[in-house]
């Protein structure tokens, strides 16, 4: 059996700021102690995103893949995992992530997967997330999900105003560009603020 291991790159170690230095003197042990429980007729491959780029590219094929989730790498996560879903590929997510959040991490993961299918249960399933959990690490995502499940319903002026307000108040996240592509809606930069403490000396008070 072929199992990849990936621990998806942190947010922050996308920051120019990052030091792989710290990273490096402690690094985490949890994929290479999964490994160690594997058959030794099993080959097996551990990919690190702050090591090393990983590549989607290519038809390689494993027979599962297991992620190692942070809260800060889930939207990396759960891209990698749709990738690997759609050629067929067996993936499994675990990490402190998904056992802080795991009705939350089921939920969403039941969402992704009728986005398209079945858009009108995937809708409702958003929005009791959105009762359930509230303002939690995966609510950006979970309103992307809302608008995309609007736009296959073809429910078309809903999915604009609901872009409206995801916008406004997530203006720079990782799902901007998306809702913007699905709805044609766009940031509306604002404009320079008016300084009121100043009034004109040729006005009589």
């Amino acid at each position: 059996m072929y199992v990849k291991l990936i621990l998806p790159a942190l947010t922050e170690a996308l920051s120019p700021y990052w030091r792989p230095i710290k990273y490096s003197l402690f690094p985490p042990l949890g994929l290479a102690t999964l490994a160690g429980f594997l058959h030794e007729s099993d080959r097996v491959t551990i990919e690190d995103e702050h090591v090393e780029p990983l590549s989607l590219a290519g038809s390689e094929r494993p027979d599962l893949v297991a992620i190692q989730v942070y809260i800060t790498s889930a939207h990396r996560a759960y891209k990698l995992a749709d990738h690997y879903r759609r050629l067929g590929v067996h993936v499994a997510l675990g990490g402190l992530h998904v056992t802080s959040l795991p009705d939350e991490a089921a939920l969403m993961d039941k969402i992704r997967a009728e986005i398209k299918t079945a858009p009108q249960v995937a809708l409702e399933e958003t929005e009791e997330a959105e009762r359930r959990f509230g303002e939690s690490p995966m609510a950006e995502e979970r309103r992307a999900l809302a608008i995309d499940a609007l736009i296959n319903l073809q429910r078309i002026g809903a999915a604009r105003s609901k872009a409206s307000s995801f916008l406004e108040r997530y203006p720079n996240g990782p799902y901007t560009a998306h809702v913007q592509a699905m709805t044609g809606v766009h940031v509306t930069p604002a404009g320079p603020e008016k300084d009121k403490s100043h009034t004109c000396p040729c006005k009589n008070p």
